[in-house]
């Protein structure tokens, strides 16, 4: 499936710097007697390229992903966004820059589709505005564009997980921001699925927004990231391209099993070994 989508991002505050995120010195815990869950991590996140967060469960992943968005606020260090710091942009700013797609994401009404995706409008309203024209638009041509527009107006509580994860997605999209985060946006999605977001975040790559997303599955970031950050107790412990992250000795220690990982024309496939090899 060939997405061809034609929303106009503004992509005027990123794309001026070429640095989209900056990580200096992150470290983040919920509670004083607990170990950091993001510990030490400085990093740059370029723009315009797809990032992929990888490890184990519990690794940090998701807390990193808060962190950025300012969901979290780090016991130390700084989010500087293209090279401003966090904390100097309003919440509506920072919803007009970047938007996420959460693993779970529920909907506290029972709403339809196209009222679902309307939310991701809200930071283009004031308080109790309700949507106008141009957002109903825009909405509407996203699911058009997603191949939703049939579920417009089914209660978003009928829907299959599936389709539930790619109206997650449409709502991130009318927010129009120029960084997109996700927290493992193909979980619990058949193949069919899996390929449709994916084929979704490379074209929306294609157009200039900078993608961030985590995942606990190699194969996924192998076909879409640019760059990969491999975390593991909530440290940075590889970051680079596919080809020079993903090697057998660094994913076996990552997740603690025997990984084989193949290489053939130019792509990477990894898998466990079988037991007794």
């Amino acid at each position: 499936m060939i997405i061809y989508l034609e929303l106009t991002y503004r992509n005027d505050l990123i794309n001026m710097n070429h640095t989209a995120l900056t990580l200096e010195n992150i470290r983040f815990r919920y509670a004083p007697e607990d170990n950091y869950v993001v510990d030490a991590v400085s990093l740059e996140i370029p723009s315009r390229k797809v990032t992929a967060i990888l490890g184990p469960n519990g690794a940090g992943k998701t807390s990193l992903l808060h962190i950025i968005l300012g969901l979290l606020q780090p016991h130390t260090g700084q989010v500087l966004v293209a090279g401003k710091p966090h904390r100097d942009y309003s919440k509506r700013e920072i919803s007009q820059i970047m938007g996420l797609v959460s693993q779970i994401d529920t909907i506290p009404f029972n709403f339809s589709v196209l009222e679902c995706v309307l939310l991701g409008r809200s930071p283009y309203l004031d308080p109790f505005q309700t949507p106008r024209g141009i957002d109903f638009q825009i909405a509407n041509r996203v699911l058009d564009e997603l191949d939703l527009s049939h579920l417009r107006y089914k209660p978003v509580t009928e829907l299959s997980g599936g389709e539930r994860q790619m109206v997650h997605l449409a709502r991130a999209l009318v927010q129009e921001t120029e960084i997109l985060l996700l927290d493992e946006p193909t979980t619990h999605l058949d193949l069919g699925n899996q390929s449709r977001i994916l084929s979704v975040l490379r074209e929306l790559s294609a157009r200039g927004i900078t993608i961030v997303f985590t995942t606990h599955d190699p194969n996924v970031a192998t076909f879409i990231a640019d760059s990969v950050l491999l975390m593991d107790k909530g440290r940075i412990v590889e970051h680079g391209s596919v080809q020079e992250t993903f090697t057998e000795a660094k994913l076996s220690a990552i997740y603690n099993v025997p990984i084989q990982v193949e290489r053939q024309n130019g792509r990477v496939m990894v898998m466990m070994r079988k037991l007794g090899n």
